[in-house]
């Protein structure tokens, strides 16, 4: 699978869709948690300039915005700590 690709499978009660083949979900690559779409697109524009590939997984309830979920951002593994170290230097984590 090549960058932005992506594969879905439906059935009656529920769907699987696989965006990245990077994301593992494990928590040493997630280096973001937002609720704030503006602060997710930055930190992405942030990253992707810098040349750092990174997905984000949008956990937010329609119904609920703002209220319930996060937005989360996932870097390769060996990128995590420069990831971290940019987006500190730029204001985006605390």
């Amino acid at each position: 699978m090549t960058k932005g690709e992506y594969w879905a499978t439906i059935t009656p009660f529920f769907c699987v869709i696989d965006l990245h083949p990077m994301i593992s979900l494990m928590d040493e690559n997630r280096i973001m948690i937002t609720v704030s779409p503006l602060r997710e697109m930055t930190a992405k524009h942030i990253l992707e300039s810098a040349g750092i590939d990174a997905v984000s997984v949008n956990k937010l309830d329609s119904a609920h915005a703002g209220i319930f979920g996060e937005i989360q951002i996932y870097v390769p593994k060996d990128k995590a700590e420069e990831a971290k170290n940019l987006l500190k230097a730029e204001g985006i984590l605390d």
